[in-house]
């Protein structure tokens, strides 16, 4: 059976908050999920001379799923440098790889993070809602939680279930 959705995870905790909402999510919903530690992707380039990193590769796997998850803590109300690096490559596939970034219209992305404070500020969820706009992408929904004293210690089975039921509808 092929996975519901590909979710592109990036952390410096691998079994962290996120991670742990990651797994719970995963429980309910088959993923395939992707992590970027496993993947050498470097620094957008404007001469390109990262072209044979792992980046297309991922792209192309990324592109066979219709539903994509973007999974990150937020840091310093951002998201973290391995998904800052992922989407500033977005890049190539606007000017080198016209192609594959014409595929990306239509899909539908979510966003699944953890963090400290009650409510992510704006500018987190911005930025993932204005590239998706930018790319085509239809943007659904982001679950975050809060986790100001760790993943365990939430009461989120609810909204993790509604989240998990919005990916499978």
């Amino acid at each position: 059976m092929k996975a519901k959705a590909i979710v592109i995870f990036a952390s410096s905790s691998q079994s962290g908050n996120t991670a742990q909402l990651l797994a719970s999510v995963s429980k309910l919903i088959e993923l395939e999920i992707v992590n970027l530690k496993n993947y050498e992707i470097s620094p957008f380039d404007y001469e390109h001379k990262n072209k044979d990193d792992d980046y297309l590769e991922l792209i192309n796997k990324m592109l066979s799923f219709e539903k994509i998850i973007f999974a990150c803590p937020v840091y310093w109300y951002t998201m973290p440098a391995q998904m800052k690096v992922f989407f500033d490559r977005f890049s190539d596939i606007l000017s080198i790889e016209k192609d594959l970034g014409r595929e990306l219209r239509g899909k539908t992305a979510y966003v699944l993070s953890t963090g400290y404070d009650p409510k992510p500020k704006r500018s987190f969820e911005e930025v993932f809602r204005n590239s998706f706009k930018y790319l085509g992408v239809t943007y659904a929904s982001m679950l975050y939680i809060s986790c100001p004293e760790g993943f365990a210690k939430t009461n989120s089975k609810a909204q993790i279930q509604s989240f998990s039921d919005e990916i499978l509808s």
